[in-house]
């Protein structure tokens, strides 16, 4: 019996000794980039990808403090040189942590770039960087528990990212691949988007309107990852840019990519516009654009020529846009047929002293 208690004082005694060793071992193991001066070095990819994302730790960190424009808690660094790119994008996938707060700073103890708290487990956050310059990461728990976590960090921006470098595109050319993957969010927020998403990922082009004509700018898919698209379209770059057209969805409960009718009138001829493209709630990747152009509805000439030049499946005097024009109030007379007074002008003289009418354009169009 003596001896049974003697084993098993010599059992709790070994348990004690791997309890204490277990928590000594925590406690003083504290991961390699607790302190900012000991930051690891993160890559900058082309694209961030499955096997591009690092494995991260907080559990045995500590708050190195001096960060005092973000949130305070157990903290670990890394640091990353920008290189040629004027943004960067990073992926953090927080895994156990509640709250995981993402920081950028000029430096170790320097000033706060980005102050971001994740409240998913996956985050995209983008940040504008200066090139080939050296910057510090600060990752750490707000709320919750400390535990692992994966980072990704790329810097492919693309060449249309603002709008002053917007890609110019041709009316009624060849479509063009929309690509806003890692672009920075640095236009003005949708004003047709629906509930009230903020601008994430978006890219611009430009087009110079023609002399007439309904200008019809549409996106659609190209199986690329960009299926929810929401467009507007300016007459100018930065604060003095106007908006005259915006639109979210083609059909919200059925297609999601966007569709802008410019009618005619509605725009200057020879003036440069410019195209705003954004993915609904952070949506990136790729899809198409184009602009193409219809004829319009707008003189005698085109409400005489038997083509339904603006697509609405009326013609000519059966067309309002023709019956509401000014020398063509002879179309209520003609809605039957189309009926023209004359289609093309071969010779013109005016012989009649009562004529007031003097010029050869008066004689095509309806009877007025």
């Amino acid at each position: 019996m003596k001896r049974d208690k003697k084993v098993i004082k010599k059992l709790m005694f070994s348990l004690l000794v791997i309890t204490l060793s277990i928590y000594t071992t925590g406690k003083l193991s504290a991961q390699s980039n607790d302190l900012c001066a000991n930051a690891t070095v993160l890559q900058v990819n082309q694209v961030c990808e499955a096997s591009s994302f690092i494995s991260g730790n907080n559990t045995t960190a500590g708050y190195e403090g001096e960060y005092f424009n973000c949130v305070s808690g157990p903290d670990v660094f890394y640091t990353f040189n920008s290189g040629d790119f004027e943004a960067v994008q990073f992926i953090l996938n927080s895994g156990v942590i509640e709250y995981a707060v993402l920081e950028v700073l000029s430096s170790c103890g320097g000033s706060t770039i980005l102050c971001a708290i994740a409240t998913t487990s996956l985050n995209t956050h983008i940040v504008e960087v200066m090139p080939n310059t050296n910057y510090i990461v600060r990752i750490s728990s707000a709320l919750g528990p400390q535990g692992s976590f994966e980072i990704c960090l790329s810097g492919v921006v693309p060449e249309n990212d603002f709008c002053v470098d917007a890609i110019p595109m041709e009316v009624n050319g060849e479509p063009v691949v929309v690509n806003n993957t890692n672009a920075s969010p640095d236009g003005a927020a949708m004003e047709c988007t629906f509930y009230g998403d903020e601008i994430q990922h978006d890219v611009w082009y430009s087009f110079v309107a023609p002399e007439t004509g309904d200008l019809i700018i549409k996106t659609w898919g190209n199986s690329g990852q960009l299926t929810d698209t929401e467009i507007q379209i300016f007459d100018a770059c930065g604060d003095n840019g106007i908006v005259i057209a915006c639109n979210d969805d083609i059909d919200v409960d059925v297609e999601r990519y966007s569709l802008i009718v410019l009618e005619c009138g509605s725009y200057t001829s020879g003036s440069t516009y410019y195209i705003q493209v954004d993915g609904f709630d952070g949506d990136n990747g790729t899809c198409n654009i184009a602009i193409s152009m219809i004829s319009c509805e707008n003189g005698a000439t085109r409400c005489s020529d038997g083509i339904d030049n603006d697509g609405n499946g009326l013609i000519d005097c059966e067309d309002p846009a023709c019956q509401v024009l000014n020398n063509n109030q002879g179309c209520i007379t003609c809605l039957n047929d189309g009926s023209s007074f004359a289609d093309e002008v071969i010779g013109y003289n005016n012989t009649c002293p009562s004529n007031t009418k003097t010029t050869s354009s008066n004689a095509l169009g309806m009877p007025d």
